[in-house]
């Protein structure tokens, strides 16, 4: 991921230096929407439907640039290290449906 400082130091978008040709196509709760130019502050992390188990990891939280964190439909237990998501300033849409219980 690419920290905040890239975006603050004058390159918004990925590959702003070079030719750049890529497309994301980007789903969120059955809304789709196609990034012709990618922000680098913009993170997106799906992890739904991996049958991950036991509690959520406390590395989450390192990851700054998070925006959409999406953990439904796995085997998550415990609770939500809140601590930890704390560091998430940026953190828009937390999806931990359908799992056993947060």
């Amino acid at each position: 991921m690419m920290a905040l400082e890239k975006a603050a130091s004058g390159d918004l978008y990925m590959g702003e230096d070079y030719m750049y040709d890529d497309t994301v196509v980007l789903v969120v709760k059955g809304l789709s929407s196609e990034l012709k130019r990618i922000l680098v502050v913009f993170t997106t992390i799906d992890l739904s439907v991996n049958k991950f188990e036991d509690e959520i990891p406390d590395t989450i939280g390192q990851l700054r640039s998070l925006r959409f964190l999406n953990l439904s439909h796995n085997s998550l237990s415990g609770g939500i290290p809140t601590t930890h998501l704390s560091n998430l300033v940026l953190l828009q849409h937390l999806d931990l449906s359908s799992n056993l219980q947060i």
